[in-house]
């Protein structure tokens, strides 16, 4: 049974509140532990054990998903998200700050892959399928970034860390909101279960194939160059050009309002080029 109409665009539904709120809290998070009084080595500490708590659960999250659901285990992850940013609301204590981010590496490796095995899920034209999400996701995401003009104006009459405070309130709403449309996500267990059976398939094999070794080296390229220059550049923004979140939040719209058109065009790309050259190019 493939995925309905209806459980698409639920699950589009889910993206887009999930990306308008990162979207604003790439923005605001990074200034906001600068106003509290932390420095960029301690945000890049706390950076960095999102990137090792999601890296360390990302390798058994596919099995989890298949052991207990892909709904299951994307609202799991959801709800760790929730936890990890309701402890950012309650403290601004580094082990606290700490504990939120492990929470949210532990989430995101659970929820990431649930969600897009969850869409696949029978998905009739898959390519389409995903350029579409990919577009809905960024669009969001950068109508998410430019809400940073939230703090910018309140800190006149708020003070800079309440605005913060305020913008991440916001973030919170919009991703409680965004677990609404799953719970209404047909989960289709019965059938989960009998293609577990069918489908399952060892780690090794999944090695050998030069397709998947491919897409694994394309992804650790860009993954580590993505790991040394995007992380901090809120906070080189705000410190090189002593600029806030609104033109900060501004510049990232405008980057995601040109890239998003561009993913209603990746299937087109890819029944032209193939898979992975259709993904590989566009990194250069």
């Amino acid at each position: 049974m493939a995925l309905s109409e209806r459980d698409t665009r639920l699950m589009i539904l889910s993206a887009i509140l999930a990306n308008l709120a990162w979207g604003l809290f790439s923005v605001i998070f990074q200034l906001y532990m600068k106003e509290i009084g932390y420095t960029s080595k301690e945000i890049g500490e706390v950076l960095a054990i999102y990137g090792i708590s999601l890296s360390s659960v990302a390798l058994p999250s596919g099995a989890i998903a298949d052991r207990f659901g892909r709904k299951s285990t994307l609202i799991v992850g959801y709800l760790l998200e929730i936890i990890s940013l309701l402890l950012l609301l309650i403290s601004k204590e580094m082990s606290i700050i700490r504990i939120s981010f492990l929470f949210s590496g532990i989430s995101a490796a659970l929820s990431h892959p649930a969600y897009q095995a969850l869409f696949a899920l029978h998905t009739r034209e898959m390519e389409r399928g995903f350029s579409s999400l990919a577009f809905f996701s960024t669009f969001s995401s950068s109508m998410g970034s430019l809400m940073g003009w939230i703090p910018e104006v309140l800190s006149g009459k708020l003070g800079e860390l309440r605005a913060y405070y305020l913008s991440l309130l916001i973030v919170f709403s919009f991703f409680v909101l965004s677990v609404v449309p799953l719970i209404w996500v047909s989960p289709h267990r019965d059938e989960l279960k009998e293609g577990r059976r069918k489908e399952r398939t060892s780690f090794r094999r999944i090695y050998r194939e030069k397709a998947m070794l491919k897409l694994i080296f394309l992804n650790g390229v860009i993954g580590f160059g993505a790991g040394l220059t995007i992380p901090l550049f809120t906070y080189y923004f705000s410190e090189k050009f002593s600029v806030g979140p609104g033109p900060i939040g501004t510049l990232y719209t405008v980057n995601g309002l040109m890239m998003s058109p561009l993913f209603l065009l990746s299937s087109r790309l890819s029944d032209k080029l193939g898979l992975i050259k259709a993904i590989f190019y566009p990194q250069l």
